[in-house]
């Protein structure tokens, strides 16, 4: 076991990579992430998606494209094992409580000060790794493969997400029925259409109460929702607190972030 790189970052809006592939491992963790996919192509192009409770490991030589919704904050770990050492272990979803121990320190030490915290940090890894191979991660084939059509339908969404969107408008776009497309789509995502979409729209809201000066008021106008009581009720539901106190707590990470991020 060689940890090659530890890191943690602020993404302060949506963020989409490249398709590419790597020789070692990787390990991310997005914490407050909205929702995250993770394409990964070849022979068994499978969708992995992840939010604030799970994290993502990449297996070596495996192309992967990642795009994340929403404010986070990414820890992202980089290490190589010997070839063959844990047979049966592939790119996967991990839910964080299930190692939560090996987590939280390895995420205190993202910035290891010696070489003995990078040799603990290795221990650890090497530990999750073992786990891992006796379980299989939670996902035993390390995800699902993504229908083509429910791809192109995310894709639909992801451009259109203003216009008056519905499951049959959906579905007529991607050419299925509307019964057809609503259960596979709920199948291969976890969620429905329209709370895709919503987490969609409140990404955005997200972005436009941080970044700009927009009073609450406009920013539902703005992403049509008929009014500011129908537009807060669907943000808490995704976000778990109102828009002002949204805005008032990001006004206040923003002054930390220098201190936040090392």
């Amino acid at each position: 076991m060689k940890l090659l790189f530890q890191n943690k970052a602020l993404f302060s809006t949506d963020v989409k990579g490249p398709m590419h592939s790597h020789h070692f491992w990787q390990l991310d963790y997005y914490e407050g992430v909205s929702l995250c996919h993770v394409n990964i192509e070849g022979g068994s192009g499978r969708m992995l998606n992840a939010d604030g409770k799970t994290l993502i490991l990449i297996a070596p030589y495996t192309p992967h494209l990642i795009s994340t919704l929403g404010n986070c904050v990414c820890y992202a770990l980089k290490f190589e094992t010997e070839e063959n050492a844990f047979p049966g272990v592939d790119s996967c979803l991990i839910k964080y409580d299930d190692y939560s121990w090996i987590f939280e320190r390895l995420f205190n030490a993202i910035n290891p000060r010696n070489e003995l915290e990078k040799n603990i940090s290795e221990h650890l890894l090497s530990i999750l790794m073992l786990e891992l191979r006796k379980s299989k991660g939670f996902h035993s084939s390390g995800g699902y493969r993504m229908e083509p059509r429910i791809r192109n339908a995310i894709e639909y969404m992801s451009k259109n997400m203003l216009l008056e969107l519905s499951p049959a408008s959906i579905a007529s776009v991607v050419n299925i029925s509307v019964t057809h497309f609503t259960r596979l789509f709920r199948k291969q995502t976890g969620m429905s259409p329209m709370h895709y979409l919503r987490k969609l729209k409140m990404g955005r809201a997200s972005k436009m109460l941080k970044f700009s000066d927009f009073n609450i008021s406009q920013v539902a106008e703005m992403l049509h929702y008929p009014d500011i009581h129908t537009f807060s009720r669907a943000f808490k539901m995704e976000k778990g607190v109102s828009p002002r106190a949204y805005r008032e707590s990001e006004k206040t990470c923003s002054n930390e972030d220098g201190k936040r991020i090392d």
